[in-house]
């Protein structure tokens, strides 16, 4: 899987209100690590984590698919240049 990266944004990691206490928690998701989906951190001040995306994480869900197209189209090309 080729690295997202979002500029301004934390890699692999996300952040959700706990509706019981109102403060944010940041979740590992890389899915390289043996702790993909584990809460990390606790934001105590009721402020959110800076340059952490929010769940639902649409906004490197489209990053992901259009680079996954850019990977794609690349291995594409490259093989047609590694066949001549």
């Amino acid at each position: 899987m080729a690295k997202v990266i979002v500029k301004g944004s934390v890699d692999n990691r996300t952040q959700i209100k706990n509706p019981k206490t109102d403060e944010f928690v940041k979740r590992n998701q890389d899915p390289n690590s043996e702790h993909e989906g584990e809460f990390m951190d606790v934001k105590e001040d009721g402020e959110k984590f800076k340059g952490v995306a929010e769940e639902p994480d649409d906004r490197r869900k489209n990053k992901i698919s259009s680079n996954s197209f850019s990977v794609q189209f690349f291995c594409a090309i490259w093989r047609t240049i590694q066949k001549k």
